[in-house]
């Protein structure tokens, strides 16, 4: 897809950004260049001439099941309390999806989800979804409401930089004593944080099953009191290796191997310290 002008303002999906895609180009993922067969297909839909062309490309999107591709063919789900804008191309690959619910007939088939297909359609429909939410990062899938929209914007009213600066430097702090492999204090950071004035909870993501490909990421979860509203903030540190400086696209300058974990930035959170414990609580019973 040609890029427009969005293009400078592509967001990653949280919960906390669903509401800003105006564009289908906002999805990070369709700009990756090992996805260029997904992303032909995506403008195969959206300047598809007919509704049966524009279907076509649909069915062939839900019939690759992987990470990528689930969330595409369900990307309706992303807007199920809410609209995109009018006009754009999110609008009418959304309005695609929906003329075209019997795709999650398809992405169940696939994926081997073994939902019940003599439920309603939407009954159907909200089970895969389900599904594919608590899959491939049940963080990113949870339905944004009208309350949650109210949520984010009294968050942003809110100037929590004091508490951010004192929390990151907490971090950074205990992060100065990390051992080989990417083991570092995670304990202590979340009792000194604990003990922020303005914290009223705190947790880490270690408990949700990550992969083992590098960079990767851990969350620390804050819940921030202010005045009769609270603030979520999501502190993340990447975990990497690095071992050598690239110059131009074919010279490397060999370093010696370093392992670690650093801040890297922090974000609004929308209910991530409820799920992320919910989440812990499921992932122990199954253990």
């Amino acid at each position: 897809m040609s890029a427009q002008e969005l293009y400078s303002k592509l967001i990653g999906i949280y919960d906390t950004t669903i509401a800003q895609f105006t564009d289908i180009n906002s999805l990070y993922y369709l700009k990756e260049e090992k996805n260029k067969s997904l992303k032909k297909l995506v403008n195969q839909i959206i300047t598809a001439k007919t509704p049966i062309q524009a279907r076509k490309a649909l069915f062939k999107i839900a019939n690759t099941p992987n990470e990528i591709n689930n969330p595409t063919a369900t990307f309706d789900y992303y807007f199920k309390n809410t609209n995109p804008t009018p006009g754009s191309n999110v609008e009418k690959f959304v309005n695609i999806i929906k003329a075209n619910k019997d795709v999650y007939y398809l992405v169940n088939k696939k994926n081997n989800f073994n939902i019940d297909t003599s439920l309603t359609i939407d009954s159907f429909v909200s089970k895969v979804q389900q599904k594919i939410g608590w899959q491939y990062g049940y963080g990113a899938y949870a339905v944004t409401t009208a309350y949650d929209s109210i949520y984010i914007a009294t968050m942003k009213k809110y100037d929590v930089s004091d508490i951010d600066n004192q929390i990151i430097e907490i971090i950074e702090r205990h992060l100065q004593y990390q051992t080989p492999i990417y083991k570092y204090p995670a304990n202590d950071i979340l009792k000194e944080v604990l003990q922020v004035n303005g914290v009223k909870d705190a947790i880490w993501d270690h408990c949700v099953a990550k992969t083992l490909q590098l960079p990767n990421w851990d969350n620390l979860g804050v819940t921030i009191i202010k005045g009769k509203d609270t603030v979520e903030r999501i502190y993340n540190l990447q975990i990497t290796r690095s071992n050598n400086i690239r110059i131009g696209k074919r010279i490397f300058i060999p370093l010696k191997m370093s392992e670690e974990v650093w801040f890297k930035k922090v974000m609004y959170g929308l209910h991530w310290v409820q799920r992320t414990r919910e989440q812990c609580v499921i992932n122990q019973r199954r253990y």
